[in-house]
């Protein structure tokens, strides 16, 4: 009984909302209470005013918090204040929502349960709904928060203060209400023009002793994007926010982990995108560019507020990373003729992203900072068998002609030192040779070198020939090559690595090695010394004892020379497809996953990375597209909006079309195919047709095209070509896919045939691209067998092009 009763209540109560939707837009001077009985902060006049029961104030609120009204401030008050003061035990109620839960008129246009629309049984702390609806009220009634503050010696209201500063503490979990706060003081309300001017009210006020500004302050940092373009922030929020840089800036290097930038967040973002960080102000730059770095916002903006970097157009990169994993290390023509291995490809191949990976690269202030972020310091140099932009810089930079050639020391071990010694006593022997030999052995183990798959070959600095007399050191004894410990070459079997002395040291060529080998190859070196002092002195030697000394030191650096990949010298080229699931986009197309590898080596690849895409409309169809910048176009996917298809179909006619969608033959002449000796005779008919969808017709963001075609009796032929603006074919049909009208006597079947565009075609390449469809068709009426001079009807062939779908 009880739980049909409370069933009937709810839905009876949901009923009554729904009628109290329409009666709460009303005047607020319907007599109903003293405002003096609402509010501690509100007492305009002891005139009676409308309020609603406490069960209907969070659906008041939420149709009418926009309204300026200090009816709508005192519900505000109300809540706040009692759900401060609950008493659970006294109210029967664990909190004010469960007491009161009724439906409210929430943003996504249902009437929706209180409980369902708040956190924690409270609306006090809540995101969503009643932050934003709490937003409206501060918005739009400018006033309200200098009252809460007390900013005027009013009397204040500690549970909607500590509400207000709450909310203003956590921007990040209160971004609709921080966007609220925004609009209110763009044009300098409360705020003033400047951390000690005298309009900045704020300041004169505070809780738990943080002075009011800095509350709003946390709130408007979080906004702040520090890039020159800001999308939220007023310019004189901007420059108000800057007025705090420095003292915050100063209060960070003091206190560390007590600052008020430890504490809030975005004050630490607010100062680690100051002038201060960037030129390095106490030695804290490096923490804060690191920091910039890991947050993917603002980064070229930030290098380009220190007094030594100045590169037009970097502030418009938010990320460097991006800049150095695209550039493929040209000058856009900035070194000398001699420099560059092409000079001329150097200037073509000149792209904004090239440019400026190259003036960063070149900066040596830049790339201070890059150096000492572990984020960026990996594209820089090779990684993990991947070539950074620097090595991709010196491929192009190695001399005129000399485009791909490399010779680069490399650190291989510690090498090999050691000695031996020999002393003979003049006095005790006399006259004679003093002799001291040393032999000693190096390991080179060459496989963990970068370059080492592009090598051919490796020098080793220092070793002299076994042909060496007299005196010697580091004469050559013997030399190997081990892969996995095994020998593969030797001194005495050179058959697959050759070993050659030149002025450069000794030369060992490794062409013949596979890259499985090269990767666990080892090459190691015996080498000997000699010294020997003889001793001639017929009249007594002025000294008592002579020593000989042999050493043996090979030093543990090698020289890699080569010649780097095509796609490292030449520029990479790089693809991705939905395909093989290298363009991956998100259920609800809000951002796609790019995972580009380049089509000139395909373990070639860059990190994955992951954009948001942009919507548009088109017709009935929503359109999302999002740009990669390794690809340097974008990649589109089209939606119906009505029954969220991705494909659309295009019926074809003299306006998307040129040349002729139909054509038909007919054939009256009987045809004996044996001559006089035919068991059969036929009639024939034969007709073709070409036609070409005309530019801009086929959309970006198509992956295949499906033409639908009538055709009689049989189509001997078609070929169907999609092709770029250049002329470049993006794809074809099938070669075999022919057929048959179905044999029931029915000339006008359908047949439809897909042509599935290449892999790694982009929305440039499909920019004005068109289709030309090519087609024959034949027919041919025969006469039973036997009886070739039985009756048999004029033959009639036919083409016609209907329509085609885009599969998007």
């Amino acid at each position: 009984m009880n739980f049909k009763t409370n069933r009937l209540k709810r839905l009876y109560r949901q009923v009554i909302s729904l009628a109290v939707a329409v009666a709460f837009v009303v005047p607020f001077n319907t007599n109903v209470a003293n405002a003096s009985e609402l509010s501690t902060i509100h007492k305009p006049s002891s005139e009676k005013i409308f309020i609603p029961f406490r069960n209907e104030i969070p659906h008041y609120l939420s149709l009418n918090s926009s309204q300026q009204s200090e009816v709508v401030k005192m519900l505000w008050e109300k809540i706040f204040t009692e759900e401060a003061k609950w008493n659970a035990n006294a109210e029967g109620f664990s909190s004010w929502v469960k007491k009161y839960d009724d439906y409210y008129s929430s943003n996504d246009g249902t009437l929706k349960l209180l409980s369902a629309g708040v956190q924690n049984s409270r609306i006090t702390g809540s995101t969503g709904d009643f932050e934003a609806y709490f937003g409206n009220t501060i918005k739009n009634n400018p006033e309200f928060l200098g009252e809460i503050f007390g900013l005027s010696g009013e009397a204040t209201n500690d549970a909607v203060k500590n509400a207000v500063c709450n909310q203003l503490s956590n921007p990040d979990k209160y971004k609709i209400f921080a966007e609220k706060i925004a609009v209110l003081t763009a044009d300098k309300t409360y705020i003033g023009t400047g951390k000690g001017t005298i309009d900045n009210t704020l300041k004169n006020g505070s809780y738990k002793g943080i002075s009011y500004d800095l509350y709003v302050l946390t709130t408007l940092a979080s906004l702040y994007e520090g890039d020159g373009n800001e999308s939220i922030l007023s310019p004189e929020q901007v420059a108000w926010l800057k007025s705090y840089q420095q003292y915050l800036y100063n209060d960070y290097v003091t206190k560390g982990n007590s600052s008020l930038a430890k504490k809030y967040a975005p004050i630490y973002d607010l100062i680690a995108r100051s002038t201060y960080a960037a030129n390095n102000a106490s030695g804290k730059g490096q923490e804060f560019f690191n920091y910039v770095v890991s947050t993917h916002k603002g980064v070229g903006a930030w290098l380009n507020m220190n007094n030594n970097i100045n590169i037009s157009g970097l502030d418009t990169f938010d990320d460097v990373s991006t800049i150095f994993s695209v550039a493929d290390g040209w000058c856009c023509g900035r070194e000398s003729e001699n420099v560059c291995g092409n000079h001329q490809k150097c200037i073509s191949n000149g792209t904004e992203t090239e440019r400026m990976a190259y003036l960063l690269y070149k900066n040596s202030t830049a790339m201070n900072f890059i150096n000492g972020c572990t984020e960026l310091n990996n594209l820089i140099n090779d990684t993990n068998g991947e070539y950074g932009y620097a090595t991709r810089y010196a491929a192009k930079h190695s001399g005129k002609n000399q485009s791909g050639k490399f010779r680069q020391a490399f650190s291989c071990g510690s090498g090999y030192y050691g000695k031996s010694e020999t002393t003979r006593d003049y006095g005790e022997s006399g006259n004679g040779d003093v002799i001291a030999y040393h032999t000693g052995t190096a390991t080179f183990p060459i496989g963990r070198l970068a370059l080492i798959d592009s090598a051919q070959y490796v020098y080793v600095d220092g070793i002299v020939s076994p042909d060496t007399g007299g005196w010697y050191t580091n004469r050559l004894v013997n030399w190997s090559v081990t892969v996995n410990g095994k020998p593969i070459a030797t001194n005495e079997n050179q058959s697959r690595v050759q070993a050659t002395f030149t002025d450069e040291g000794l030369q060992f060529y490794i062409s013949g090695l596979s890259d499985k080998e090269r990767a666990s190859a080892q090459i190691n070196i015996t080498a000997e010394s000699y010294m020997n002092y003889g001793l001639n002195y017929p009249k007594g030697s002025p000294w008592r004892s002579f020593t000989s000394t042999a050493e043996v030191n090979i030093a543990g650096t090698v020289y890699l020379e080569g010649r780097y990949p095509d796609c490292i010298t030449n520029g990479h080229s790089y693809t991705a497809s939905e395909k093989n699931d290298t363009i991956i986009w998100s259920k609800d197309y809000s951002q796609v996953t790019f995972k580009p590898y380049c089509t000139k080596a395909a373990s070639h690849k860059v990190t994955p990375i992951t954009v948001k895409s942009e919507v548009t409309t088109e017709g009935n169809y929503l359109v999302y597209t999002a740009y990669c910048p390794y690809l340097d176009s974008t990649t589109t996917k089209r939606v119906s909006k009505t029954n969220g298809n991705t494909s659309e179909t295009f019926a074809l006619n003299s306006s998307n079309t040129s040349g002729v969608l139909y054509n038909s033959a007919s054939g009256s002449e009987r045809i004996w195919p044996a001559g006089s000796l035919s068991n059969a005779t036929y009639k024939s008919a034969g007709t073709s047709l070409s036609a070409t969808v005309l530019p801009g017709v086929i959309k970006s963001g198509t992956k295949s095209v499906t033409v639908d075609m009538e055709f009689a009796d049989e189509l001997s032929a078609l070929v169907i070509q999609v092709l770029s603006s250049t002329g470049e074919e993006l794809g074809r049909n099938a070669p075999n896919l022919v057929s048959n009208a179905n044999d029931m006597g029915d000339c006008h079947y359908t047949n439809t045939f897909t042509v599935y565009l290449k892999t790694g075609v982009t929305d440039k390449d499909l920019k004005n691209c068109r289709m030309v469809i090519s087609a024959r068709a034949i027919t041919r009426n025969w006469t039973p067998l036997k009886h070739p001079y039985a009756a048999i009807d004029d033959a009639f062939a036919y083409i016609k092009i209907n329509s085609f779908t885009a599969q998007y």
